[in-house]
């Protein structure tokens, strides 16, 4: 039977508490679904550039009554509806540059969007170390605690026996307080950042697993925030291309139909000579219909230097962009060769610590037997021991920050995180 409620609760047991999962959850929030609708807003720019390309046609109908004194060529009431049709020829090139700068606008929301994706991996990552570490150095200090605790009362019974000082017995309760004071701050801090994965994740998530991340080698960036320059630039050129089309003249052509139906308020004799039947069929048409057809063009020749300014704003838009971009480029090229420096000084570091932790062990096992035996001070006592736990405390922050330290790398170098989680 308890076989069978085990197998039955594992998925609930086994589920989101990995790296992966934490992500998957995190990848949920609102941050990504905001810019999942920038890239929707996006499309909907490129079809809009779409239709320039297209005629318009458009239907007018109205209804028309004239009260008074009305001219005998005017009607009193009148309907008419109109039926037209436009198209634009030429337009200096403003379509084109506008139409590709829709794409430009696509592929920035895009990558926008992998942008905060990569950003969101990277704080699951170290919110999902950290939680891990933290929780390690909160089972140190726990272990300090219970060494202080059973030698505070092991000193206060030989204080009492008159075998142990004053000063001792005050010594060793202090650090024993202390270590309880320690234990709570990383508690807080412990607490602090399970409000932290509940922002991101939505959920409250508890990291059980331990992972590990491949360790990084040098490979050719492909970081989004420069391929995010690169297309705004283009997208400034094509700015600039749109500013420089109002210098050409613009060509368009247009098709209107229109159908009228009056009501003259005038009566004549009967009847009407052949001669004045026919005026009045000819001039005073109660149905009547007609068909326009334009080719025309637009041309502003003089507008007091304001198509200049704009054309010069936009290429200065464009001039920083470029210079956006150079120093991107540098920037993220020194960035990743010192995070590549900086896992190497972080691997040294670990091994080193390593050594220190095996040392202070050793002077800690050998300090403690002497206290025991009355051959050591209190005071040699406590500082083998935070020797001791100081050295657990850094080893395991220097693992953590090695592991956030690739996490970064890959990062600034525009990979995808989950793809180098160690299995």
């Amino acid at each position: 039977m308890l076989k069978i409620i085990y197998f039955v609760l594992l998925p609930f047991l086994v589920f989101a508490t990995n790296l992966k999962d934490f992500i998957e959850l995190s990848l949920k929030n609102e941050t990504a679904l905001i810019k999942e609708n920038e890239l929707l807003k996006a499309s909907t720019q490129r079809q809009k550039a779409l239709s320039a390309y297209f005629p318009s046609i458009n239907l007018e109908s109205a209804y028309n009554a004239n009260n008074g004194d009305v001219f005998i060529d005017r009607a009193k009431e009148s309907l008419y509806a109109s039926f037209s049709l436009s198209y634009i020829i030429y337009d200096g090139g403003k379509r084109e540059a506008y139409l590709d700068g829709t794409k430009s606008m696509q592929n920035i929301a895009f990558l926008n969007l992998k942008l905060n994706e990569q950003d969101i991996i990277y704080k699951a990552c170290v919110l999902y170390f950290n939680y891990l570490s933290l929780e390690k150095i909160i089972s140190a200090n726990k272990a300090k605690e219970a060494f202080l605790e059973d030698s505070f009362k092991n000193t206060e019974r030989l204080f009492k026996a008159g075998l142990k000082s004053k000063e001792a017995r005050q010594s060793i309760n202090a650090a024993y307080e202390q270590s309880k004071i320690e234990r709570m701050k990383s508690e807080l801090r412990l607490f602090e950042l399970q409000k932290e994965i509940l922002i991101l994740a939505k959920e409250k998530f508890t990291p059980k697993k331990e992972e590990f991340l491949q360790e990084p080698r040098y490979q050719s960036p492909d970081n989004i925030e420069l391929k995010i320059l690169k297309e705004e630039e283009n997208l400034a050129s094509l700015n600039l291309d749109m500013a420089r089309s109002e210098f050409y003249p613009h060509f368009y052509i247009q098709n209107s139909y229109g159908f009228y139906q009056n009501y003259f308020d005038f009566s004549l004799p009967a009847p009407l000579p052949v001669f004045a039947s026919d005026f009045m069929d000819k001039y005073f048409k109660k149905y009547s219909q007609n068909n326009s057809f334009v080719i025309a063009m637009r041309w502003k020749l003089f507008d007091y230097k304001l198509r200049s300014a704009e054309v010069e704003e936009k290429r200065l838009d464009l001039y920083s962009k470029k210079l956006q971009r150079r120093l991107k480029e540098r920037q993220n090229k020194a960035e990743l060769e010192y995070s590549l420096k900086e896992l190497q000084v972080l691997k040294e570091q670990i091994n080193t610590l390593n050594l220190a932790l095996e040392a202070s062990k050793l002077s800690f096992e050998s300090i403690d037997k002497k206290y025991k035996s009355g051959l050591a001070s209190h005071n040699e006592y406590l500082k083998a021991l935070d020797d001791k736990f100081i050295s657990i405390s850094r080893l395991e922050l220097a693992k953590n920050d090695f592991e956030i330290a690739k996490a970064r790398y890959y990062l600034l170098a525009g990979l995808d995180i989950r793809e180098r989680i160690l299995r």
